[in-house]
């Protein structure tokens, strides 16, 4: 069942944190692969390998997120 899911790096940040396009440029700028952003929140996922330095780009402009951990997604 594991080839059907992919690991991904993935940071949660409240909406408050930044306008959808701040923090669409600033994951982008980091390495991110993809941002989703809506009324709860952002979303910033990336590779395993670009991880914490994405993490730590987007800490070091926003704060701490509210979460920061690798999971599994399903392909």
């Amino acid at each position: 069942v594991a080839f059907q899911f992919e690991r991904k790096g993935v940071l949660r940040y409240p909406a408050s944190a930044a306008d959808a396009d701040t923090m669409l440029e600033a994951a982008i700028e980091a390495g991110a692969e993809d941002v989703e952003s809506g009324e709860d929140g952002h979303e910033v996922s990336t590779t395993v390998e670009d991880f914490a330095a994405v993490r730590d780009a987007l800490e070091a402009k926003f704060g701490t997120a509210e979460a920061a951990r690798l999971e599994w997604w399903p392909s």
